[in-house]
């Protein structure tokens, strides 16, 4: 299923819709636009996207950074793929600085994000989604050359 979809999914049950057509209505778009992004042939447009993360209180970069990853999948050609490993590359360290911070912000000598403060909150959260764009990225290039070390 399609991160585009389950948003989708996650509006109509938060409206208590039974159609999808009522969805398709509430952002103006034709049935067959809607119909599109269901099956995967298109992407969630970020207007929309930030409308269900207003409507269903959902993190808003988490979301974001997903549907980005979704449109990254897509791209076909070799200079895109290329693109994404170095933002791969560059993702990766970024991370380590992220661990790094983490670590060094603890009170103590165990780590316990969601036990300290605020800020360690959210540098977890942020370490988090890296990671989540880490293996995304990852499953996308594994097909085309391999396994690749992420």
């Amino acid at each position: 299923m399609s991160y585009s979809k389950e948003l989708i999914e996650i509006y109509k049950n938060a409206k208590n819709y039974k159609q999808y057509k009522q969805v398709a209505a509430d952002f103006e778009w034709k049935p067959t636009t809607l119909s599109e992004i269901r099956n995967g042939r298109s992407t969630l447009p970020e207007h929309a996207a930030l409308i269900i993360i207003e409507e269903c209180s959902l993190d808003a970069p988490s979301v974001l950074a997903q549907l980005q990853l979704e449109r990254a999948e897509r791209t076909s050609t070799h200079e895109g793929k290329a693109a994404w490993r170095t933002i791969v590359q560059r993702l990766k360290g970024i991370a380590a600085i992220l661990m790094l911070t983490i670590v060094f912000m603890q009170p103590s000598t165990e780590i316990r994000p969601f036990e300290s403060n605020t800020q360690c909150r959210i540098m977890y959260k942020m370490f988090r989604i890296l990671r989540i764009w880490f293996s995304k990225i990852k499953a996308v290039y594994q097909g085309e050359r391999g396994p690749v070390a992420v």
